[in-house]
């Protein structure tokens, strides 16, 4: 399955998410959405296709067209894109995940903080 959205604020979409869902593990997903079934429904007895560790990673990229019509960005406009992989216990891929944001309407910030032991 394929699931997109946007996000936004004051009349402007901000964030172009998509997520890619294996049909196999959710064959009702589609029809569970449209019902707008609790996820705790959703996802019941199936635990073992449930998200256990992820890879992520961020970059900067030009916007593709899809992704410059959906932010209104003019054609080559730089976008931050987030991109997350969910591995199920098994190994196998429970999700992928995708999310452009506009590169000039975010911001990105790293602090770092150490765990202090007394």
């Amino acid at each position: 399955y394929e699931v997109s959205w946007t996000e936004g604020k004051d009349d402007r979409d901000y964030v172009y998410c998509k997520s890619y869902i294996p049909g196999a593990m959710f064959p009702n997903l589609g029809a569970d959405i449209k019902s707008r079934s609790n996820m705790l429904d959703i996802t019941a007895n199936k635990y073992p296709f449930l998200p256990n560790r992820a890879n992520w990673r961020i970059y900067v990229r030009t916007a593709t067209t899809e992704e410059s019509r959906v932010l209104d960005l003019s054609k080559g406009a730089s976008v931050l894109v987030s991109e997350s992989v969910f591995l199920s216990r098994s190994g196998n891929i429970s999700e992928s995940s995708i999310a452009v944001l506009n590169a000039e309407s975010c911001e990105l910030q790293f602090e770092t903080t150490s765990l202090r032991r007394d």
